[in-house]
C-alpha cells in the first residue's frame, strides 16, 4: 500500500485529483493543441509528462508571434509550445510553464477569462498588462523551484 506523498495526500487520492484536474482542464488544452497546429509548430515529444509540447516552425504564424512580442513558451492548457527547441532544455522556462499548466488544472475553462481579466486589472492599476499579470508573476516565483 502506497504511503502519503509529500504534500500529505495518499497516492490514490494524488492520482485521482491529478486526473480531474486534466480532465477540467482538457478543453482548454484542445483549444491549446488545435493553436499549436493551426499556427504552422512542430509537435515534440517528451518522454515521462503530461504536457503536450510543440515547437514553432520558422516562416509559419506562431513563429511571428513569438518573435514580434518576444515570448519564448506559450501554455493553454497541456499544451507548451516554445518558440525554439533549446527552450524544451531551459529548465527555467520549463518551471515556469508548468506553473501555467498547475494554474490551468485549478481553473479549467475559466482561465480563458481569468488570465485576460488580470492582464486587465494590471492595466486598470498602471501596471504592465503582460509582467504585473497575477499569474505571470505567479509562474515567475515557481521558475527556481
Amino acid at each position: 500500500m502506497a504511503g502519503p506523498n509529500p504534500s500529505g495526500v495518499s497516492a490514490p487520492l494524488s492520482y485521482l485529483l491529478l486526473t480531474l484536474g486534466h480532465l477540467w482542464m482538457l478543453p482548454v488544452s484542445i483549444i491549446g493543441i488545435l493553436w499549436a497546429l493551426a499556427t504552422g509548430c512542430k509537435p515534440v515529444r517528451v518522454d515521462g509528462d503530461l504536457a503536450v509540447y510543440f515547437v514553432a516552425r520558422p516562416g509559419w504564424p506562431a513563429y511571428w508571434w513569438f518573435r514580434k512580442f518576444g515570448f519564448a513558451g506559450f501554455t493553454l492548457g497541456t499544451a507548451i509550445t516554445f518558440v525554439e527547441v533549446k527552450y524544451l532544455w531551459n529548465q527555467r522556462i520549463i518551471r515556469h510553464e508548468k506553473r501555467h499548466v498547475t494554474q490551468c488544472m485549478y481553473q479549467g475553462v475559466f482561465s480563458l477569462i481569468t488570465y485576460p481579466a488580470a492582464s486587465l486589472l494590471a492595466v486598470i492599476q498602471g501596471k504592465h498588462h503582460y509582467h504585473d499579470n497575477l499569474y505571470e508573476v505567479d509562474a515567475r516565483a515557481h521558475e527556481g523551484e
